[in-house]
């Protein structure tokens, strides 16, 4: 449930925005301490204003939407302040959300941002709700079930603006890659032009080459000592008969949280033919070297070490971590997915024993 809330706040992929719609973005980050704040557009800023009390004023023109980002930094990932929000034509306003005990912003003035931003004050009140019946399994249960309707109702209702598609981009993560690209089909020519529309739809099409009974998909990265390895490598050695592709970093907690997981299995298991691929979507080599010894993490590891832009991560579509695929050596198909704690020894069990 909490990621359900995480994602309902988190940022989606963004597009981007060309024509001759004009739009107006305004407002002031409270408690400013920066200098500069930018409006950022696929990766990059595509504006900036210089701001002393955090007051901003953008113009331009867009007849495609977007999802873009106001912030205080030219990195969305380092800034302090941020508001995402559906970039197009119109005049729109931030404002800082009510929030108690967080720094939260949204956008308001168009059809798409109204309906963010209404979702986003529901989805507040949910999770207050739900933080404060945690010793209530009933109630919590209850919401879970209300939220997920909630998300449904949103996407389903407003296929034909981009706040539609926003909902499908945030609920992806608990849908198969086939019921996105169904869901896909229902949007509207004008929301289907959009970048994000895009993005959806070509990770959905290469989750499907990742899901059980598809065959691995191979990839070569660096070793800890310089070399390469690629997972044909490992998959092809005869003294292997079932690998499983790791994807995790030093600084994701989650990770770090399977590894006793993973030490206990392939310690029980290595011997029988049970190997792991860890592949490291760290940033430097030094706290993906540390983590590995520090932990005792003694199978394979490989990193370009170029964060989510792994090469390996794009060609899995891997968006979450941890995230990791069971392979059968013989056949080289994928036979199990997000293999979490005690399931990964008891499917390894049921295979090697």
């Amino acid at each position: 449930m909490k990621k359900a809330f995480y994602l309902a706040f988190a940022a989606a992929a963004m597009c981007a925005c060309s024509g001759n719609g004009s739009y107006t973005v305004s407002g002031q980050f409270q408690d400013f301490e920066s200098r500069m704040i930018w409006l950022i557009s696929d990766g990059q800023p595509v504006d900036s204003a210089a701001s002393t009390d955090g007051n901003f004023s953008f113009k331009g023109n867009c007849t495609t939407p977007q999802l873009a980002y106001i912030a205080d930094s030219r990195d969305r990932r380092q800034a302090g302040k941020l508001c995402r929000f559906i970039l197009e034509p119109g005049k729109m306003q931030m404002k800082k959300l009510d929030m108690e005990g967080q720094d939260q912003y949204t956008v308001t003035g168009t059809l798409s941002n109204d309906l963010m931003a209404g979702f986003m004050e529901k989805s507040a009140a949910f999770e207050a709700e739900y933080m404060n019946s945690m010793d209530k399994p009933e109630v919590l249960e209850s919401l879970e079930r209300k939220f997920a309707e909630m998300q449904s109702d949103a996407m389903n209702g407003n296929m034909d603006n981009m706040f539609g598609l926003y909902m499908l981009s945030q609920m992806q993560y608990e849908m198969l890659p086939s019921e996105v690209m169904a869901a896909l089909k229902y949007f509207e020519d004008g929301v289907k032009a959009s970048g994000l529309y895009g993005t959806l739809y070509s990770t959905a099409e290469k989750q499907l080459k990742r899901e059980v009974g598809q065959p691995y998909m191979d990839f070569s990265l660096p070793t800890p000592d310089g070399g390469m390895l690629s997972a044909k490598d490992v998959i092809s050695n005869p003294d292997n008969r079932y690998v499983l592709i790791d994807f995790w970093a030093s600084w994701c907690g989650p990770c770090m949280g399977e590894v006793p997981h993973l030490k206990d299995t392939y310690a029980q298991y290595k011997s029988k033919g049970f190997e792991i691929l860890g592949v490291s979507l760290d940033r430097a080599r030094e706290p993906w070297l540390n983590a590995i010894g520090r932990n005792e993490m003694d199978w394979l590891h490989i990193s370009d070490l170029k964060y989510w832009n792994c090469e390996a991560a794009g060609i899995y579509a891997v968006n979450s971590i941890p995230s990791n695929f069971l392979i059968d050596c013989k056949s080289g198909l994928i036979i199990a997915t997000q293999l979490r704690g005690e399931a990964l020894k008891r499917k390894i069990a049921e295979l090697l024993d």
